[in-house]
C-alpha cells in the first residue's frame, strides 16, 4: 500500500505532465519567456497543420500585438494613421472642389 498525498499528485503531474503542471500549478505571469514556451509547445501540438504562409489576421491578434507592442502593432498604426490622413485629403479635395 502506498500513501497518496497532495504533494505525490502535485509530484506525478510536474514529472510526467510538466506542462500541466504549470498550467495549473505554477505561477502564472505574462512574461515574453512565457509566450515563447506556450507558442513553442503549441506549434509542437499542430504539427504539420500549422502553416505560417495561411496565417490569417484578426482583431484579435492586432489588439494582442498592440497589447504587446511588436512591430505588428507599428505597422498596424502606421497603416490607419495613413488611411485617416487619405480620408482627410480625400475630404479637403472634396471641401476644394465644392468651393471651386
Amino acid at each position: 500500500m502506498q500513501l497518496v498525498t497532495d504533494t505525490t499528485v502535485l509530484d506525478l503531474i510536474r514529472n510526467k505532465y510538466p506542462y500541466l503542471g504549470l498550467y495549473y500549478f505554477g505561477n502564472h505571469t505574462i512574461q515574453q519567456k512565457w509566450f515563447a514556451t506556450h507558442t513553442s509547445y503549441m506549434l509542437d501540438e499542430l504539427g504539420e497543420r500549422y502553416n505560417r504562409d495561411f496565417n490569417v489576421g484578426t482583431v484579435f491578434s492586432d489588439e494582442l500585438s498592440l497589447f504587446i507592442h511588436d512591430q505588428r502593432a507599428a505597422e498596424y498604426l502606421n497603416a490607419k494613421k495613413t488611411d485617416l490622413l487619405n480620408e482627410i485629403s480625400e475630404l479637403l479635395y472634396q471641401a476644394t472642389k465644392e468651393i471651386i
